[in-house]
């Protein structure tokens, strides 16, 4: 069995969400590699606003598809377009941010409800209808796992402040540069939605991304050929807002090919902060 050293700053390890501390310290701890967990997941990228009056049935889609795959799928939503932007008095929430207008524009998002499927092209295109959403699922998920990924954290509620740790194991050899995007995710926000026309004040919000703290294409974590078996460990710390429900808030870890304009999504992880 291979295990791996890794000194955490502010840090303690479990797998189904972030450990609680009231005062930072430092923890030294053994992670077994080899029980990492060797799926493909599968990284949706739902493209949605508050008056855009179809993408109700996109959240519903979407909502099947999770329900079918299970774990397997990990979906964040991003409000960003023209049906993203709150017309008072009915719209009382702005979930828009300058991360999710620039993946709006990266990926060609021309409508509402679309997504972006492991940030893969299908003939061609980066956004999806939810009419192409299961095809390109299935295709990805016959796949085979090319990295492990265990994403760890801590947070310290005092400053608000999360440490992430990535721990991944490549399977098979990768040549190109890879790198780390973390999404800051709150579920089960309560806000209205336009849905065929008509308003919903008390309208469930699924999956929106708050923040992502290293930024849309992450920074490196890798920046040449890795060999099969090659272990990368890595740790960042970061602040979350106040107003954001703790309860209902996850870290998602993607590790993405960083190769000029390939930008697929490798692997990737999801875990509760509480």
């Amino acid at each position: 069995m291979k295990s791996l050293v890794v000194l955490l700053g502010v840090f303690a390890f479990s797998l189904n969400g972030c450990d609680v501390i009231d005062s930072p310290f430092t923890k030294s701890e053994k992670v077994d590699t080899t029980t990492t967990p060797t799926t493909r997941k599968i990284l949706i990228e739902e493209f949605t606003g508050c008056n855009c009056r179809f993408c109700p049935s996109g959240h519903e889609e979407l909502s099947r598809l999770k329900t079918l795959y299970g774990d397997k799928i990990i979906a964040v939503s991003l409000h960003a377009g023209s049906f993203a932007v709150p017309v008072p008095p009915e719209y009382t929430a702005d979930f828009r941010s300058e991360f999710a207008e620039s993946l709006y524009n990266d990926f060609a998002v021309s409508g509402e409800p679309s997504a972006v499927i492991n940030r893969t092209k299908f003939d061609g295109t980066y956004a999806l209808g939810k009419s192409a959403w299961a095809d390109a699922i299935v295709t990805e998920s016959i796949k085979s796992a090319e990295i492990s990924l265990d994403a760890n954290c801590t947070w310290n509620k005092n400053g608000n402040m999360v440490e992430v740790t990535i721990n991944s194991k490549y399977l098979t050899e990768i040549a190109t540069p890879t790198n780390i995007v973390l999404y800051v995710v709150e579920d089960s926000i309560i806000a209205p939605q336009n849905k065929l026309g008509t308003v919903i004040p008390n309208y469930i919000h699924r999956d929106i991304v708050r923040s992502m703290p290293l930024g849309r294409y992450g920074t490196m974590l890798t920046n040449m050929l890795v060999s099969k078996g090659s272990i990368a460990t890595k740790s960042y710390s970061f602040q979350i807002e106040k107003s954001w429900n703790v309860e209902h808030i996850k870290i998602i870890a993607a590790i993405i090919e960083n190769d000029g304009e390939q930008k697929r999504v490798i692997q990737c992880q999801e875990i509760s902060l509480k």
